[in-house]
């Protein structure tokens, strides 16, 4: 939700706005996970003599104000200081999240800032409880849940049906999306679902179709680190892959890894290949078994 640029009756500290000079700056690690809860860290300067005086006095309050799209949920809670810890059940939050710092009054006020723009002259302001002070910049922020998505690889990738694709087709592959959706001809689809359906080896099915866009990816994400980041940070696919590399010490972004892209995907995926060999041989030993009965 867009606070910055909403019109005010009165003015606002605000990054990007003259109403009031002074700093507002917010700042904030990524949402960790505790328990069944997720704890955010604030770390925020004011620097407004009006707005500071009014906090110290008890006449204003400093809010986290949240907002989470995916679970549609939206609270301000108020802080002790410009340091402080928020907790929030884990259940409240998913994905992307926007934090917002705000100053809001706790009671009626004649409000006149001591560094109001000059536009403003000595205008005294009617506030009322409620009414926002200032607003900082916005903090993206992420809330992940604790398992590694690339141990439960079905939360990252989707495999669908694309009628249009003749049986031989190469696999069509959109990463602009939370899952990474790969396109498999019809027939291949159906054979998928029926060994989905029988729990015949899907997971390392999934696996081993992630192999290849995973050493796709790496080896993009290695030409231009920067440019891929700022591209998919908003997608769960590309946070899972950098959070696993991140918990592996594997730096992908450093162009002076010498480590091929298929050796890395091969590590983040916890050796796929030999995992599907020893899958397969299992199966096969198990059939064997059964003949001789």
């Amino acid at each position: 939700m867009n606070l910055i640029d909403k019109s005010y009756l009165h003015p606002v500290l605000r990054p990007g706005y003259d109403d009031i000079s002074g700093i507002f700056t917010f700042e904030c690690p990524n949402i960790r996970n505790e328990a069944d809860m997720y704890v955010i860290d604030i770390h925020a300067t004011l620097e407004n003599e009006t707005i500071n005086n009014l906090i110290e006095n008890g006449k204003a309050k400093i809010f986290l104000f949240i907002y989470c799209t995916t679970n549609f949920y939206r609270n301000a809670v108020e802080l002790k200081s410009f340091e402080d810890e928020v907790a929030i059940p884990d259940e409240d939050l998913s994905g992307r999240v926007d934090l917002t710092l705000i100053i809001s009054a706790t009671e009626h006020l004649d409000y006149r800032n001591g560094s109001q723009h000059s536009d403003y002259g000595d205008t005294v302001f009617n506030i009322v409880c409620g009414d926002i002070l200032a607003v900082s910049d916005t903090f993206l922020a992420f809330a992940e849940k604790k398992y590694d998505s690339l141990r439960k690889i079905d939360s990252i990738i989707s495999i669908n049906e694309d009628k249009s694709l003749p049986r031989v087709a190469p696999f069509t592959v959109d990463l602009t999306c939370d899952k990474i959706k790969v396109g498999v001809p019809e027939p291949v689809f159906k054979d998928y679902m029926a060994l989905k359906r029988a729990r015949r080896a899907t997971k390392t099915l999934e696996n081993t179709i992630f192999l290849p866009i995973l050493v796709s990816i790496i080896s993009e994400w290695q030409r231009e680190p920067e440019h891929y980041e700022e591209e998919y940070i908003l997608y769960r696919w590309f946070r899972a892959i950098k959070a696993r590399a991140e918990n592996l010490n594997i730096i992908i972004r450093d162009i002076r890894d010498t480590q091929h892209p298929f050796v890395l995907a091969q590590k983040l995926l916890d050796a796929p290949i030999t995992r599907c060999i020893d899958e397969v041989m299992n199966q096969w030993q198990n059939s064997n078994e059964g003949e001789d009965e």
